[in-house]
């Protein structure tokens, strides 16, 4: 993100763009809600020897494979996981999958995740992007409608827990900034208190364009997963899964 335009003297490369048939794809995870904050993402020993983070990728056109790997190899030693692929002049489907896991006692909830993006691309002329932007692959680029996803727990304590009983998940979905982003049509939730094994739908309601909020009981003390998916009404997806994104008390 560029919170503050022309006046980011650090440059802000956008997380999806295409130049020609040229995508780049540069995504950190381990973040939070906050607008602009950036997590420490797969660069290796950020808490010395008390952690390990470990991830993966792939980039799929079509339904084909197109490229993919380890995704710390990737970062090449910092925090953001930058890939690039040929695609073709056609229209298409891209894929975008990406996960990642880190363990150590340094580390609290939160620590594995995956997500899933789709969306259509096809090839157009780019164009310099405003001031405090850059293109990644060329000097002109089109930010691509990857999806976004945010989260908040109402009542959420400092250590991350809420009390038992009524839960409420509030959440938006949109796109990139700089994107042309269509309408938000849909939104599910699932959550699991079994580390994932099992999983089970619960009630959302829309608040506001992009807006929504989930809302389940759960008397049971224990990490609470979750598993978001959002689409527009051009047929961007996301699909992300938190293991441990919260606990109730």
């Amino acid at each position: 993100m560029n919170l503050i335009g022309a006046a980011n003297l650090f440059t802000a490369v956008p997380s999806a763009s295409r130049s020609g048939n040229t995508l780049a794809l540069d995504v950190t995870p381990f973040s939070d809600s906050e607008p602009g904050h950036l997590g420490s993402g797969f660069q290796p020993g950020i808490f010395g020897s008390t952690g390990k983070v470990t991830g993966s990728y792939e980039i799929d056109q079509n339904g084909k494979k197109i490229a993919g790997g380890n995704a710390v190899q990737a970062a090449q030693g910092g925090t953001a996981l930058y890939a690039q692929a040929r695609l073709s002049t056609r229209p298409s489907v891209i894929k975008f999958a990406v996960s990642a896991s880190r363990t150590g006692r340094a580390y609290g909830l939160a620590t594995s995740s995956r997500t899933v993006w789709a969306w259509l691309s096809a090839r157009q002329a780019g164009t310099a992007l405003p001031a405090g932007w850059i293109c990644p692959a060329a000097k002109t680029c089109v930010v691509q409608p990857m999806m976004t996803l945010g989260y908040s727990v109402p009542g959420l304590g400092l250590d991350e827990s809420a009390p038992p009983g009524r839960q409420v998940l509030d959440f938006s979905a949109a796109h990139l900034q700089l994107a042309a982003a269509a309408a938000v049509k849909d939104a599910t939730v699932q959550v699991s208190q079994d580390g994932g094994k099992t999983w089970r739908s619960v009630a959302v309601t829309g608040t506001g364009p992009g807006r929504f909020r989930a809302v389940f009981s759960d008397k049971s003390a224990g990490p609470v997963a979750l598993r978001v998916t959002a689409a527009d009404s051009a047929g961007s997806t996301i699909k992300e899964t938190i293991l441990s994104a919260y606990k109730v008390s």
